[in-house]
Parts: C-alpha cells; structure tokens; sequence
C-alpha cells in the first residue's frame, strides 16, 4: 500500500507514529510525506532525525525546508570578518522572514546538533525529491508539495523550475493533467477552500490535498492511494 500526508510542521516522532499506526501502515508499506516536515512546531528536526533511518518512508521537499537551506548554513557557520560583510540586508530579511514563517524551533534545535549530526540531516534534506511518480489502486499519480505553478500540461517536469513545486496554490477547479496523472499536494491547508473543508481531505478530478492544517492547529491526514481512504492524527 501507498500512503501519503503532508505538511507535519514539527510533528513529535511519537506522534507521526500515532498517525501511522492509526492509518494501519505496516512495515512493507510506503509512506510518501508530500514536504514540509520543519516549523511551527517544535519537533520537527528530531523527527527529520527519525526519518533518517526509516527506509519505506520517502520525504519530499517543501517550501520549508527550501527556507530552512537558505538560511541554516549561513547561521551556523564560523563567525569571521568575511562571513560577517557577507550577511548583507538581503541575507538579514531573509532570517526575518523564515522566523515570521515559524522557523525558531527549527533553528533552535538544530544549533543544538552536533556538527556531524547537523551534516547528516542537511543531506537528508538536500536528498529531498521535489516530485515522485506512483501507482496506486489503477491509478497514477504525481507527488509534489504545492501542486505546479506555471502548469503547461505539454511541458516535461524537468523543464519546471525547483520553486514551481513548491509554492502552487491552485485552484479547486484546476485540472492539471485532467486526472491522469492525478496531482497529490499539501501546502494550502484545505480550510483555505472554505469551511467546509476544515479537516478534511479534498479530491478534485485534478488533484488531492491532503494538508488539513496542522501547521495552523488542525491535525495531520494520512491517505491511502490504492483506497483512497484517510485518517486524522488522534
């Protein structure tokens, strides 16, 4: 079986579990989280840590953890006349921006790594696909964060740029590839449709959002692809 959630935002490891177990995913399934696994809450380098090591999960880039990269290096960095002149106005708004967007927990835990610890999970990171092809049910689909702005239904995914993936908010009545593939995506918490879409899952011909708002005090989805049913976190 196929699973996919999205949009964790510091989810404890303890919990993600929770999530899984409560979605019946066994150990010969594969769990897709469709990026944003940092910010907002505070556990989201220790459970990044724990996915490390948890080979049937496949953790895709969100627009997060591209903030989390532009950011983190520079920050942990030696502290030297020149790393100090290159922090110009531009490098400090960023910082101030990634804050506004929930990053300090982030930030936080990671300054407390040590330096190989830190190696480890900014590869892990830098590993992140921005999408992934699967069949599930009959069915494909394609697994990115944020949908595909810019969408061209003729253009080959590598032609798309790295941000395209990662900042989309399509609307509910864009068809994207009209079903086939079918587009899975977090990103927009699905309240943001109307509330009548508060914690749950929305499916439109052209995509499934699966991000029901944990980052802004709703609870985490998880779905089935090869039966289409979804779970809340408990």
């Amino acid at each position: 079986m196929i699973y996919v959630t999205a949009d964790l935002h510091g989810m404890a490891p303890a919990a993600f579990d929770g999530l899984l177990a409560r979605g019946g995913v066994g150990p010969a399934d594969t769990v897709f989280i469709l990026g944003d696994v940092l910010d907002r809450g505070e556990h989201g380098i220790a459970l990044l840590e724990s996915l490390l090591c948890r080979d049937n999960v496949i953790t895709l880039m969100g627009n997060h953890e591209r903030m989390f990269m532009s950011v983190a290096e520079g920050l942990i960095a030696e502290i030297t006349e020149e790393s100090v002149a290159a922090f110009d106005e531009a490098r400090v708004q960023m910082v101030l921006d990634y804050l506004m967007n929930g990053g300090g927990p982030t930030l936080e835990a990671f300054r407390k790594l040590d330096p190989e610890r830190r190696g480890d999970v900014l590869d892990y990171i830098l590993d992140m696909p921005l999408y992934e092809t699967v069949r599930a049910g009959g069915r494909d689909y394609l697994l990115c964060h944020g949908g595909i702005d810019h969408f061209d239904p003729a253009a080959p995914l590598a032609q798309y740029e790295l941000d395209d993936f990662l900042w989309g908010r399509p609307e509910l009545t864009e068809p994207f590839y009209g079903g086939s593939p079918r587009l899975v995506i977090g990103h927009t918490p699905t309240y943001c449709y109307g509330g009548e879409h508060r914690d749950r899952v929305i499916f439109t011909e052209g995509f499934i959002n699966v991000d029901t708002g944990r980052g802004h005090g709703g609870k985490a989805a998880l779905l089935c692809l090869d039966t289409l049913k979804w779970c809340l976190e408990s």
